[in-house]
């Protein structure tokens, strides 16, 4: 929102904010989510499984994909180049795939 100027208003905000030391999650506390079990009898092929997908598919149109830079991945522990990690750990599939 806001455009370039908003971004540039969020950017220089951000870096005052770090200069100074400020912490942006002073006063939160993290939480892991409820989730699914997606594997066995409710992984791919299972009602279950299909349901989370249709439920999915409804909302992708709200999403966004971020396509990791070319190169080397060994600065995230991977041996190889980045768009040969896995990006889903259902289908085991890369982000070339």
């Amino acid at each position: 929102p806001g455009g370039l100027k908003g971004y540039l208003q969020r950017a220089r905000s951000l870096l005052k904010d770090a200069q100074a030391g400020t912490n942006p999650f002073a006063g939160l506390t993290p939480q892991v989510p409820d989730g699914a079990n997606l594997s066995g009898s409710c992984g791919p092929g299972s009602e279950t499984f299909a349901e989370m997908e249709r439920l999915g598919m409804k909302e992708l149109s709200g999403c966004a994909f971020c396509l990791v830079a070319g190169g080397l991945g060994e600065r995230l522990g991977f041996p190889g180049i980045k768009i040969g990690i896995v990006s889903d750990v259902i289908t085991e599939m890369t982000f070339i795939q």
